[in-house]
């Protein structure tokens, strides 16, 4: 009898010690959605009509958000989803993932945005993605952006 008790007390202590462990194996293989907003200027000239967010990881196949801050003098820019194809490998080499631009759009100060993109269906989980902008406007834009996104408060446009 003790020895058959025994045998069920490790029996139970081994399968708690396989479930725990496999927990820690799915949350790393799960990583968790980047949804922080992150904040980035873009500054436009007529000479140099091209600007960039900072690249950030990307963790899911959401679409990527931006809202732009508002402003007095109004304004607006065109803008589309970029990744790194290199992400595996050294150096950058971005690509559109907006869908062969299908999923590009014009932004505007005071409104929010989701774009859809591929950068995970193309390049796997924990790409570096990055929003890209054009303007001939001698002109400077604050924005909230994320890679990854949740359904946001209030109004937005899906590109």
């Amino acid at each position: 009898m003790k020895v058959q008790f025994k045998k069920r007390i490790s029996l139970l202590i081994i399968m708690f010690g396989i479930a725990v462990s496999s927990l820690g194996v799915t949350q790393a293989v799960h990583a968790k959605a980047n949804t922080s907003d992150s904040r980035v200027h873009f500054t436009f000239r007529w000479y140099s009509p091209y600007d960039y967010t900072t690249a950030r990881r990307k963790q899911n196949r959401s679409y990527m958000y931006m809202h732009l801050l508002k402003k007095d003098d109004g304004g607006k820019f065109n803008v589309w989803a970029e990744a790194d194809k290199n992400v595996h490998s050294g150096g950058r080499d971005w690509h559109n993932v907006s869908g062969g631009g299908t999923h590009e759009g014009t932004v505007h100060p005071g409104h929010t945005y989701l774009f859809s993109n591929t950068a995970v269906e193309d390049y796997g989980r924990n790409v570096p993605v990055r929003f890209g902008g054009y303007s001939r406007s001698n002109d400077s834009f604050s924005t909230d952006w994320s890679p990854d996104s949740v359904k946001p408060k209030g109004n937005y446009t899906i590109y």
